[in-house]
């Protein structure tokens, strides 16, 4: 149902879920989320390079041509054109080229930080995933090897319920046990599930 209620469809049939047994992925070097601090600092040397275009020397070329054909007898004395070159420096900024570089490389040295603090940081949280998930896993260890010695327990109780040598109320009591363990090992079970998932998303 909450996955119904996320993707917005209002079909109410029962469905039964399939086990999910998802695995840990491998360690990457490179993370995708870095991605972005690459793309940053590409766009700032991009944004240098076309503010250092305007430094360059220009050398342009122009030509026109006309002709003013009001009287037909002397068109050939009505035709001119004209040819010259343009040349275009700049001479001085105000410093602004020096101060524009100065700001690119502090923000370029930014992005590096960036990028540097969340491997650090996204070190420590895979850890921290890691750990957790250790954690569940050994919880889940016992609480398998406390449900196959329950089970072991209802079948003898069974079996002294039918010589009537218990009482039922133990029976009843053992079995609620039985059924809250039950309950832990599957939210163990989800939470391994969601620790694995959540490590494999920031090891991407």
């Amino acid at each position: 149902m909450d996955l119904r209620v996320l993707c917005g469809i209002s079909d109410t049939t029962y469905q039964v879920l399939g086990d999910i047994d998802l695995q840990l992925g491998e360690d990457v070097t490179v993370s995708k989320f870095t991605e972005r601090y690459r793309l940053d600092s590409l766009n700032l040397a991009a944004t240098q390079n076309v503010f250092e275009q305007k430094y360059k020397p220009l050398v342009g070329l122009y030509a026109n041509t006309g002709l003013n054909a009001v009287y037909a007898p002397t068109i050939l004395n009505r035709f001119g054109f004209s040819a010259g070159i343009n040349f275009t420096m700049t001479l001085t900024d105000g410093k602004q080229r020096n101060i524009t570089q100065q700001r690119t490389s502090v923000l370029m040295k930014s992005t590096q930080a960036y990028k540097n603090f969340f491997y650090n940081q996204n070190g420590v949280r895979k850890n921290r995933v890691l750990t957790e998930l250790k954690a569940v896993t050994e919880r889940l260890v016992i609480l398998e090897d406390q449900l196959k010695e329950y089970q072991k327990l209802l079948e003898f109780y069974k079996l002294e319920l039918s010589r009537g040598q218990i009482s039922v109320i133990n029976y009843v009591t053992t079995l609620k046990s039985v059924m809250t363990t039950q309950r832990d090992f599957v939210l163990l079970q989800s939470n391994k599930q969601s620790l694995i998932n959540l490590y494999n998303y920031w090891n991407l």
